[in-house]
C-alpha cells in the first residue's frame, strides 16, 4: 500500500503542476529588450543646436546641457551597433553614425542602419565626411562612397589608395573643394 500511495501522490503532484503550466500561469506582457553597456570611451564628440553627441564604445551619448542626464541610445533603441567610431549631421540635420559593421542614420523619424563589409566580414567603420548627397566613410580597410539618396540609401564603392598597401585603415577624412584628404 506504501509504494502505491507515493506514486499516487507523485502522479497527481505531476498532473497539478503540469495543469498550472499549461492553463494557470499568468500571462506575461512581451519582453522589453534592455542593452547595458560601457560608454566609458569616448570616440568623438560634437556639439550641435546646444546638444552634445557623442560616438562611444557603448553607444550614442546625447548630453542636453550640462546640467540634464545624458541619453544613451544602443542596438536594442535601434542602433545598428553600440560599437561606434563617428557622429556628424549633413545639411539636412540628420545625424550619420558610423561603427562596427555599417552606417546609421538618425533623425526624429529613427534610426537607419546601413551594413558594410568587407572580404574578412563586417567593416569596423572609423570616420565619415558629408558631401552632399554622398558620404565618405573610413574604414580598417579603406575609403568607402555611400548614397544617401540612391535606393534609400547605399553603400557605391571601396576606393585603394595605394599599391603598397591597397586598403589602409583610414581614420579621418578631409573635403577641400573636390580632393578628398
Amino acid at each position: 500500500g506504501y509504494i502505491d500511495g507515493s506514486m499516487a501522490r507523485q502522479q497527481t503532484l505531476l498532473t497539478i503542476i503540469v495543469a498550472v503550466a499549461l492553463f494557470g500561469a499568468p500571462v506575461q506582457a512581451a519582453s522589453t529588450w534592455h542593452s547595458f553597456t560601457a560608454t566609458n570611451e569616448m570616440r568623438r564628440m560634437v556639439s550641435l543646436n546646444d546638444t552634445v553627441f557623442a560616438a562611444t564604445s557603448g553607444g550614442m551619448v546625447i548630453f542636453p546641457s550640462p546640467d540634464d542626464a545624458p541619453t544613451i541610445f544602443t542596438n536594442a533603441d535601434g542602433l545598428g551597433t553600440t560599437d561606434l567610431w563617428d557622429i556628424i549631421q549633413d545639411g539636412d540635420g540628420v545625424k550619420w553614425i558610423c561603427g562596427f559593421g555599417g552606417l546609421t542614420s538618425y533623425s526624429p523619424n529613427g534610426f537607419d542602419t546601413y551594413p558594410s563589409s568587407n572580404q574578412d566580414g563586417p567593416d569596423r567603420l572609423l570616420s565619415i565626411a558629408d558631401d552632399g548627397d554622398r558620404l565618405w566613410v573610413g574604414s580598417e580597410k579603406g575609403l568607402l562612397l555611400f548614397s544617401k539618396t540612391d535606393n534609400g540609401g547605399q553603400f557605391l564603392d571601396r576606393y585603394s589608395i595605394s599599391l603598397t598597401n591597397p586598403f589602409p585603415r583610414i581614420n579621418d577624412i578631409a573635403i577641400v573643394g573636390d580632393t578628398i584628404w
